[in-house]
């Protein structure tokens, strides 16, 4: 199956409401706190389309904790597309625009029951950590963390 995925500017209305849509379709209201929201105003985003269709999307944006680092701000991919490797190339999407920017680690979090992110962060090299900081849902919350450089070929 061949997907594409694009920058976006969410500077546009259209494309502000094309990602709200997926996040409604992707999260249950009960996987959000009010106050986490995702802010589509910030950040930089991608879409992935399979031809026309938009099928997911993922954020990056700058750590406000930690110089040199972004951070895997929200991802999703609609349920009839999931189990495709779609989750893997957004999250590679973003660390090489992180490598680009200059920012040697990126960080992440996911919640202990969501096994898919955290399979798919994991095979794109992530890593569970304990950061100085915690910033997600308490007790519930996973937290990951990766550098940006190349992994080397086994010789």
């Amino acid at each position: 199956m061949t997907f594409v995925i694009r920058s976006v500017n969410v500077a546009d209305e259209a494309v502000r409401q094309g990602i709200n849509s997926m996040i409604a379709e992707c999260f249950a209201p009960t996987d959000w706190q009010t106050d986490r929201l995702p802010k589509v105003k910030t950040g930089y985003w991608w879409v992935a389309f399979q031809g026309k269709t938009p099928v997911g999307f993922a954020c990056i944006r700058p750590s406000i904790r930690w110089s040199d680092t972004g951070y895997l701000a929200v991802s999703g991919v609609l349920k009839t597309w999931r189990g495709k490797g779609l989750q893997k190339r957004l999250i590679r999407k973003r660390i090489a625009f992180a490598r680009d920017q200059g920012w040697h680690t990126v960080i992440s979090d996911t919640m202990h029951d969501n096994p898919g992110s955290m399979r798919a962060l994991t095979a794109c090299g992530f890593k569970p950590y304990n950061p100085s900081v915690r910033w997600g849902d308490g007790d519930h919350a996973v937290y990951w963390i990766r550098s940006t450089e190349p992994k080397l070929a086994a010789a």
